[in-house]
């Protein structure tokens, strides 16, 4: 049966201070872009008449059923006068209090934050500690417009996903054990003692992780769906994921440093073969290598994130530059090497569970990656920046081969900028970070990566899934800027 509701418009309902005048326009002109964008929105000053009751008027709004949400438009003056209990603004804030902690379900008020005074938003002592819209500016209101929109059609932008079944690696009874926490330990110990033998160490540590990941070789098992299988390894690679990263942090602070670049590209070629067609196995399915594939793209990017951490640009420059060599192999569709690129992987696998099971996730792989960066060294941010520069050094130098997607972008639509490039601005720190993308000069590395962006959208490289303001992101217009 139809609801009364239903295919009308919603009704709202505002609350606010008259004072300042400007505060007023501007609150009549967001109602009148909420009615061009299909909202019935009752304002006094259309409303109500000479004679009519306000108070009246403010009482019917909060209690109508027709009016299915409040907007309280708080300035200096609203919270001032809600808190005194004064005029117009004070009776209706305590209609509204009693309204909002009585009977009236509390998603029906919504407060919109329009000023902010000492670096705190201006809320009256009823609406404190509450979640607010934030319209203090006209940036601020261009950002969180849609926002308040979605909250008055009830439409969020994420919705709560359907409860599937737990998955594998949480109804097994263990998970398998990491071997290796006494080497990063002898490792780090030894380089706080100043011993001489760390690249000893560091090559037992090494041979020794290899050694464990061979055991960790999955295929399918004809009991769970295969992307449970999967999860279930990544899971039980995580502490080995997790040393690999400290371990490597070690390593950039140790005099162990001179040769990293070139035996982190060993490591990573081996890491990419080990994705591929074991050569002693006579019955493949690509899908069996995609625990080490994936884990190949994540410990890449946190090689990248570390150079970036310790300000070791050239080293970065010198990674992406490297042409890597896998062991030759007389199987079908064997990959057989290339630049960076081969590191990155799509996996099918997340992708079909996510359909699967119907979570509406955007990416599995993007949220993977970020559940799993919670360890020091290497905070997400840093994942993040890492994504970022190799999509840069795709797109602008690699544009041929197939692109790298910067899955780790999709948690950063509305991110003002990213370290590195917020300390860009500076000329000296340009300078050395420019290493990255071959001491390119400001203008010259701005108008290369805009030509080249606009180039691969053309061609169909669809990055427009990452929502967000790659300028901003990377501080294009102020690269080099400051002395």
């Amino acid at each position: 049966m139809k609801k009364e509701s239903e295919g009308q418009p919603p009704h709202v309902a505002t609350s606010y201070s008259h004072k300042p005048d400007e505060h007023a326009e501007r609150i009549l002109t967001i109602a009148q872009r909420l009615a061009s964008d299909g909202v019935d929105v009752e304002i006094d000053k259309r409303s109500v008449r000479e004679g009519h009751d306000l108070n009246a008027f403010m009482e019917r709004m909060v209690t109508d059923p027709k009016v299915t949400k409040v907007l309280i438009f708080l300035n200096k003056s609203y919270a001032e006068k809600a808190d005194a209990r004064q005029h117009g603004v004070g009776t209706e804030a305590q209609i509204l209090s009693a309204e909002l902690y009585g009977k009236v379900q509390q998603e029906k008020f919504i407060p919109v934050v329009c000023e902010f005074e000492n670096g705190q938003a201006c809320l009256p002592a009823f609406l404190k500690g509450r979640l607010y819209i934030d319209f203090s500016s006209a940036e601020a209101e261009a950002t969180n417009y849609e926002r308040l929109l979605r909250r008055i059609y009830d439409k969020p932008e994420h919705i709560k996903p359907a409860v599937g079944k737990p998955p594998a690696f949480i109804t097994t009874d263990t998970m398998p054990a990491n071997p290796l926490g006494g080497k990063i330990r002898a490792y780090r110990e030894a380089l706080l003692s100043g011993r001489t033998n760390t690249h000893v160490l560091l090559d037992d540590y090494l041979t020794r992780f290899f050694e464990e990941l061979e055991t960790r070789r999955i295929s399918a098992d004809g009991k769970n769906p295969f992307d449970e299988t999967l999860l279930l390894s990544l899971e039980g690679l995580k502490p080995l994921r997790d040393d690999f990263v400290e371990m490597c942090d070690l390593w950039l602070r140790s005099p162990d440093k001179a040769d990293f670049v070139s035996r982190i590209t060993q490591v990573l070629e081996r890491l990419c073969d080990l994705g591929q067609w074991p050569p002693d196995v006579q019955q493949w399915n690509e899908h069996w290598g995609e625990n080490f594939r994936l884990l190949t793209h994540e410990l890449f990017l946190c090689i990248i994130g570390l150079l970036l951490r310790h300000q070791q640009f050239p080293m970065a420059r010198e990674i992406f530059e490297t042409r890597f060599v896998l062991p030759e192999r007389e199987r079908p569709r064997e990959l057989k090497g290339g630049s960076f690129i081969i590191f990155y992987e799509y996996s099918e696998v997340l992708q079909t569970r996510n359909k699967r099971l119907d979570l509406h996730r955007l990416d599995l792989q993007a949220d993977w990656l970020k559940e799993r960066a919670t360890t020091k060294p290497l905070a997400f941010h840093w994942l993040q920046q890492a994504d970022l520069l190799c999509f840069v050094r795709c797109l602008i130098f690699n544009a041929d081969e197939w692109p790298w997607y910067p899955k780790t972008l999709l948690y950063a639509r509305w991110h003002a900028g990213f370290e590195i490039f917020e300390r860009a601005e500076n000329k000296a720190f340009y300078k050395k970070l420019a290493a990255v993308w071959n001491d390119l000069a400001p203008e010259e590395f701005k108008q290369r990566f805009t030509d080249a962006l606009a180039k691969s959208r053309a061609q169909s490289w669809s990055f427009d899934y990452v929502r967000g303001d790659w300028h901003k992101w990377m501080n294009l217009d102020r690269l080099g800027t400051k002395e």
